[in-house]
């Protein structure tokens, strides 16, 4: 298995990238493009329904705010590889 670094030409902070741990260049692209093509579809939606609420809380307090507590309180953690025996890709990342 060997290590890929896989760019999808957009920037953020930094160029997103995933790394992909795969046998060859071709499976590599495979997983990191079913990668962003998943990650693609649900920050869509997510991203919907974060600027919904935002206006529906904009409207309750009555004034105007770019980030709330949920900015610093609503975190999560996770393990990105815990097995890399195995194909395996991280999520998009521009940091």
């Amino acid at each position: 298995m060997k290590l890929f670094e896989v760019y999808n030409g957009w920037m953020g902070e930094s160029v997103v990238r995933v790394l992909v741990v795969a046998d060859s260049e071709a499976q590599a692209l495979n997983i990191a493009r079913e990668k962003y093509k998943q990650v693609a579809e649900a920050e869509d939606r997510k991203e919907l329904r974060r600027l919904e609420t935002l206006c529906a809380e904009l409207q309750a307090k009555g004034k105007q705010q770019l980030y709330g507590e949920r900015y610093y309180n609503d975190l999560s953690a996770k393990v990105i590889f815990d097995d890399l025996t195995a194909p395996a890709c991280t999520e998009p990342s521009d940091g």
